[in-house]
């Protein structure tokens, strides 16, 4: 039974607590006001449509702590909390009057709770969530976790606070994810909390960033070596490497000899209730290309009456293993299952196009500039190739058309491609051209197209050169000093792209109301002249309202010591009008006169102060004014004496700074 004294001094702290976080709010708010604490509303999700002061949560922490230091027991591990908790809010107070850098403040998080934690205050052990009535002890964990939990933890509150703010009801997804991925809040915790603040939870949301976060975790595997999975997975493999039939043959069956989930080795892998990825299995035998020598992979299909997996990359290990990274779409795969694999053809096909015609490019390109030419790197897959070389200089225009032209020239002459095992030193007697700083055996793979192009090569080829189709160079740029590198693309990606461009020439001439493509040169000339006529008519507007706006800037200006001032705030305006408008004023000032003008142009916001040559007498000068006026809005700048111009930051503090301008100028004259 609780003490009823306990009750009755609980609830009269309260009340002290409640009272002076009502009687310390509007001091609060007049304090934020003048340290500039202000919450712009910038964008829809502010409820408020005006300029509210921040800092509110100081205020409540204020009549709590007060509360409890007039009627809590305050032992050293209390002190070490409340000034852990001083620390996190006096962070908050300088982040709401000088944002802060993500990085800082949660460095500041961090030495906040590391207060309370170096004091005694840990989590030292965490009950068995199985029930058997154990607990895990922490033991060197205790102090990084409880740190880490307590930062969660003020992010966590941080975050739903700032939806209360806004008066929001609703968690988005990607921030539940933020609490799960960043400080490890499991979904139902995340829901606790917020149903106790009257908060939804987006799990759609949730689920689909965890579904992107996968996707951008396979890609980075991707990236990797053998599709980010260590080498040696395979490494203690005790089999004969897997045989290569994809110079035969597309379609071949082969034992499973090794599976894998991208982790450790397993003897069956089954799908859930969807698809799985990362599924690596390795065969005795395959028509599959692995990517090696600048060729992409080949795609296709693994099947058996059990299951499905669609492959979607090919690496080998060092060891000789043709490891098939796949997807298992349906059933259950096991070592020791014979599996049907069918080299998707059209896949396979497109990158033989890119592949061969890399071949007559480079015997092009060494026609063309010359026989110091040689490969430098290359990448083929079924979209384009990439083909590095050395020269020393870019490839004029004039140089790649006569270079695609040879190449089509070749295409169109239906040459034969050959391809032979040969002992390297026959090879090279042929004038075989092997890749500089590469390795070979005694026997070499020779790819010869009819004795115009010979080069050592392991990848894939068509096997007449009518069959690439056509030729088409994308690009040509420097990749590397004395390294140059061409694009192109072959087959139906020329066809594709032709067809794409053709679209966009449409599309332009019907945004042009040409009557058809032809017509489109003339008439996008004509639309360029009618634009210059335009900007050329909209410059003189702008002079015309320019000028009117001067005449009437200094009918009711001040004066101070004989010196007329004018300022202004214009919308819409660039720096370049500011610049005219002021020197408008100096033509026409027959008295001393300084004008301070702000125009804002899209997200642009320039001060422009002008000051006369009869104020320059007086002994002021631009530069200096408007370095200490652009400063009360976050600006920086200078100039001459008689003009000066600044970029200013922060669009609130406009009417401040113009308002500051005649004691800035009062103080400049010595008044």
């Amino acid at each position: 039974m609780i003490d009823n004294s306990v009750l009755i001094t609980s609830f009269f702290a309260f009340g002290v607590a409640l009272a002076i976080s009502f009687a310390m709010t509007p001091i609060v708010k007049l304090f934020a006001k003048k340290v500039g604490a202000i919450d712009v509303p910038k964008d829809a999700r502010r409820m408020h449509k005006v300029p509210i002061p921040r800092l509110g949560g100081l205020a409540i922490f204020l009549g709590f702590l007060i509360s409890i230091l007039l009627f809590g027991r305050i032992d050293p591990q209390m002190k070490s909390i409340l000034l852990g908790a001083v620390f996190i809010v006096m962070l908050g107070v300088v982040d709401d009057i000088h944002p802060l850098k993500p990085l800082v403040k949660f460095a500041g998080q961090i030495v906040a709770a590391l207060i309370p934690v170096l004091s005694g205050v840990v989590v030292e052990r965490l009950m068995n969530p199985f029930g058997d009535g154990k607990y895990f002890e922490l033991g060197l964990l205790a102090v990084p976790l409880t740190v880490i939990w307590i930062v969660g933890v003020t992010n966590a509150v941080n975050m739903i606070d700032g939806l209360e703010k806004a008066h929001q009801h609703l968690l988005k997804g990607l921030d539940v994810f933020k609490l799960n991925d960043t400080f490890g809040f499991p979904l139902d915790l995340t829901k606790e909390i917020a149903a106790e603040q009257g908060i939804e939870i987006d799990e759609e949301g949730f689920h689909a960033e965890m579904t992107k976060q996968k996707e951008r975790a396979r890609a980075e595997r991707l990236k990797k070596n053998i599709s980010g999975w260590s080498e040696d997975l395979f490494g203690a493999l005790d089999a004969e490497p897997t045989v290569f039939t994809g110079y035969e043959t597309l379609n071949d069956t082969g034992v499973v000899v090794a599976l894998s989930d991208e982790e450790t080795l397993t003897d069956a892998i089954a799908t859930d209730e969807e698809a799985k990825d990362g599924v690596l299995v390795v065969l005795d035998k395959t028509p599959f290309y692995a990517e090696m020598g600048g060729q992409a992979a080949d795609h296709g299909m693994l099947n058996s009456a059990d299951c499905s997996l669609r492959v979607l990359d090919v690496k080998k290990t060092p060891k000789g293993y043709y490891v098939h990274t796949c997807v298992l779409e349906s059933g259950i795969v096991k070592v020791g299952d014979h599996l049907t694999a069918q080299v998707d053809k059209e896949y396979r096909m497109a990158i033989a196009r890119n592949h061969t015609a890399t071949h007559l490019l480079q015997a092009a390109l060494r026609e063309v500039l010359g026989d110091h030419v040689h490969q430098a790197g290359s990448y083929q897959d079924a979209e384009i190739t990439h083909f590095d070389f050395t020269h020393f200089s870019a490839v004029t225009p004039e140089e790649l058309a006569r270079v695609q032209k040879i190449v089509n020239d070749k295409i169109y002459e239906s040459m034969n491609v050959t391809v032979r095992e040969m002992p390297i030193e026959e090879a090279k007697k042929l004038g075989a051209m092997a890749l500089f700083g590469e390795k070979y055996g005694k026997v070499v793979r020779v790819v010869d197209i009819e004795g115009w192009s010979t080069e050592f090569c392991g990848g894939t080829h068509v096997k007449n050169t009518a069959q690439i189709g056509g030729f088409k160079i994308v690009s040509e740029a420097s990749v590397a000093a004395g390294i140059r590198r061409i694009e192109a693309v072959t087959g139906r990606n020329l066809l594709i792209r032709a067809n794409l461009q053709e679209a966009m020439l449409h599309t332009v001439a019907n945004t042009l109301k040409a009557n058809n493509v032809t017509a489109l040169p003339v008439r996008a000339e004509a639309v360029m002249a009618e634009n210059k006529a335009l900007a050329k008519e909209l410059e003189e507007i702008k002079a015309q309202v320019a000028a009117s706006k001067v005449t009437s800037l200094f009918d009711n200006a001040e004066e101070i010591g004989g010196v007329k001032i004018a300022s202004a705030y214009f919308t819409g305006t660039t720096g370049d009008t500011l610049r005219g408008m002021c020197d408008t004023i100096r033509d026409k000032a027959v008295k001393p006169a300084v004008a301070v003008l702000v125009g804002k142009s899209e997200d642009k916001i320039t001060m422009a102060v002008t000051v006369t040559k009869q104020a320059q007498e007086k002994g002021l000068k631009a530069g200096a004014l408007v370095k200490e006026i652009a400063a009360i809005a976050g600006g920086k700048g200078g100039g001459k004496p008689d003009f000066a111009m600044a970029g200013l930051k922060d669009e609130t503090k406009i009417d401040e700074a113009l308002a500051a301008v005649s004691a800035i100028v009062k103080k400049a004259l010595g008044e």
